[in-house]
């Protein structure tokens, strides 16, 4: 077993031994600090007693064709350009004027 094996095997493993912990507190009566009583309330709040972790499937499970679909590859550029200038442009419009008035302040003009 290599290394990234025995660390994904160690944290499945860890993950497995936080949930049932987290999962098996009973709240009442503990203190404002407790910090089982913090991962309680976040473990409600994130549902952690429906996940499960497993093993990322193996690179030769993958069908990597579907991955790339050559056919929405330039819709894809073209959406991705459009909404970079728009970015684009929605940061100048909003540095612009910050630059000018600090200019002007720096000037004593304003």
């Amino acid at each position: 077993m290599n290394n990234t094996e025995t660390m994904a095997k160690s944290f499945i493993e860890n993950f497995d031994q936080v949930k049932s912990k987290v999962l098996g507190h009973v709240c009442d009566g503990c203190p404002e600090d407790c910090e089982l009583k913090r991962a309680c309330n976040y473990g409600k709040e994130l549902k952690i007693e429906k996940w499960d972790i497993q093993h990322a499937k193996m690179p030769s499970n993958i069908i990597w064709e579907n991955q790339y679909n050559d056919t929405s590859s330039f819709l894809t550029m073209i959406r991705t350009g459009i909404i970079n200038l728009i970015v684009l442009l929605i940061s100048i419009f909003i540095a612009t004027p910050t630059a000018l008035l600090e200019s002007f302040q720096k000037a004593k003009l304003v």
